[in-house]
């Protein structure tokens, strides 16, 4: 007899086949269940679950944190991070359905807590467990269990999450740089921020800059580790003298004594110094150390009139910042000062003789370091070294020295010379006359 049954029929049956079969492939190890149902429309419904194998072949592993530095509770920083872990079988493939729990190990006592104490896995085998951070610094970590088995996360630093006015370093990657008459010359600036324990302020912490004499500038960069990085570029306007002032600043705190080492201000504790009573972060343009009118300040309290400190310590509209000044030289070889001077005869024939000799730009300020300077005689002999290269972050004018004495063979009309070369090829010749 020929029977036809309806597709729906067949639909069920074959379900409940394969579902008899996974569970009889799945029962050799731990605890599997596996299920099949049908709604009365004749749609159906897999409710198989895989329990996680008692054995122990199966594994959990950690994955990724979304930052591991939080800020202290409260601080205004990121406080909150995401967890992710595996379950995975003993093939390293993911299994879904499996309930984990999590705990924080914290011998610090940061008083971090699990905002989600736990999970099940779900099609990749992920499972997350969200952390809230405490109100002291320190590190922790989260526990992730099932059954008999655990992982551990990496550790997870809790920070005051505010960089303090002492923990700001900026640094030009170099300096000075040949761009006083050539636009488009790159500097690259390095930031780093730290709290007031050292700790690297958490990821994503904002840094802003500006140039206000010259040159165009990233505004802002985010920090990775404590640190993040901006780039200046020459272009007008510039300042008739060559020197740029650089402000880069961040909401942070005043600096205290930290005196029961908890990273907080604690006004019955820990002591405060009016010295470290912050005003409004500036430019200062003229190098004096104090805001004058006309400089660029930020106005963090929205007054638009410059604010000074107001003598306690406070987190009101607190901004760190610090000022680097950027030299822009350019190739123009001058001689500020020589002696003997120049063109003037030396007489070594009875005793040695120091040469002096001070070398600037056309603004008096560095030659572009890589700048070399070399002396050279064909008459007596130069004692130690006779040449030199103008290093990073040398701003000043350079004076450099030589001592010459006799060769013990006596002569007259020889020439001792001192040759400057910039990197872009630019050269001047200083000379004497040398008799020995």
């Amino acid at each position: 007899m020929l029977t036809i049954r309806s597709s729906k029929t067949i639909a069920r049956a074959s379900m409940l086949a394969i579902s008899i079969l996974l569970f009889l492939i799945g029962g050799c190890g731990g605890v599997d269940s596996a299920s099949s149902d049908s709604s009365t429309d004749g749609t159906s419904q897999d409710t198989s679950q895989a329990s996680f194998d008692s054995t122990g072949t199966n594994q959990i592993v950690y994955s990724t944190a979304t930052t591991t530095i939080l800020a202290y509770a409260g601080s205004g920083g990121i406080e909150q991070s995401t967890l992710t872990f595996l379950v995975l079988d003993s093939d390293s493939n993911p299994l879904s359905g499996v309930a984990v729990s999590f705990s924080i190990e914290d011998p610090a006592g940061t008083s971090a807590s699990l905002l989600t104490s736990t999970d099940t896995s779900n099609d990749t085998g992920a499972v997350t467990a969200v952390v809230q951070s405490g109100t002291r610094a320190g590190i922790f970590s989260v526990v992730a269990t099932v059954g008999a088995t655990t992982a551990n996360s990496e550790d997870i630093t809790v920070s005051s999450g505010l960089p303090t006015q002492s923990r700001i370093s900026i640094t030009l990657e170099r300096n000075p740089a040949n761009a006083f008459n050539t636009d488009g010359v790159d500097v690259d600036i390095s930031a780093i921020l730290s709290d007031i324990l050292g700790n690297p302020v958490p990821d994503g912490t904002i840094v802003r800059f500006v140039s206000p004499e010259s040159g165009s500038i990233t505004p802002t960069c985010s920090t990775e580790g404590g640190a993040c990085s901006a780039t200046w570029t020459s272009a007008s306007p510039r300042p008739s003298d060559g020197d740029v002032t650089i402000l880069a600043y961040a909401n942070g705190l005043e600096d205290f004594t930290d005196v029961d080492s908890d990273g907080i201000f604690d006004g019955t504790i820990d002591t405060f110094s009016t010295a470290d009573d912050l005003g409004e972060a500036f430019a200062d343009t003229n190098d004096d150390g104090i805001y004058n009118s006309g400089e660029f300040f930020v106005d963090s309290i929205l007054n638009s009139t410059y604010d000074t400190g107001d003598g306690q310590w406070t987190t009101n509209g607190v901004v760190i910042y610090s000022n680097e000044n950027l030299v822009l030289s350019n190739n123009t070889i001058t001689l500020v000062s020589a002696t003997p001077a120049i063109n003037t005869t030396i007489d070594v024939s009875v005793s040695s003789a120091t040469v002096t000799v001070t070398v600037s730009d056309g603004n008096n300020n560095s030659l572009p370091n890589g700048t070399t300077l070399a002396f050279s005689t064909d008459n007596g002999e130069i004692v130690g070294g006779s040449s030199t290269t103008i290093p990073n972050n040398f701003l000043a004018p350079i004076v450099v020295s030589i001592d010459i004495r006799s060769d013990g063979m006596s002569s007259t009309g020889g020439n001792l010379d001192l040759v400057v070369t910039t990197p872009s090829g630019d050269t001047a010749t200083f000379s004497w006359i040398v008799n020995d």
